[in-house]
């Protein structure tokens, strides 16, 4: 979760919420549908950029993946595809660079 995006899922019976995000909305405290993914996405990591969007990165399904969603709506796209296997990695936006630093991860 970055702010109030909810992208991707767990391992559940329902496998269309693993390519979608919820946008959580305080004024009318629910949840909607706000974006198609472009992968399905289980343990990514993610991060919230102040220009491209929230970009998702890895995950059981998508190891090596990565795409931006568009703030406004839509559909994720293809963003780089990533060295390493990665799954449930701590995502830590550098604060002097428009970048981010995986770290840790799992199975």
């Amino acid at each position: 979760m970055n702010g109030e995006y909810l992208c991707g899922s767990a391992w559940v019976q329902e496998y269309d919420v693993q390519t979608t995000c919820l946008r959580f909305s305080p004024k009318e405290n629910q949840w909607t549908y706000s974006h198609t993914l472009a992968e399905k996405r289980v343990g990514h990591s993610s991060w919230l950029t102040e220009h491209s969007g929230l970009v998702l990165m890895g995950g059981w399904i998508s190891g090596t993946t990565s795409e931006i969603v568009p703030l406004d709506g839509g559909k994720g796209e293809p963003a780089f595809e990533m060295n390493y296997r990665t799954k449930y990695a701590c995502a830590i936006p550098d604060m002097d660079n428009p970048s981010v630093i995986l770290t840790g991860g799992g199975l």
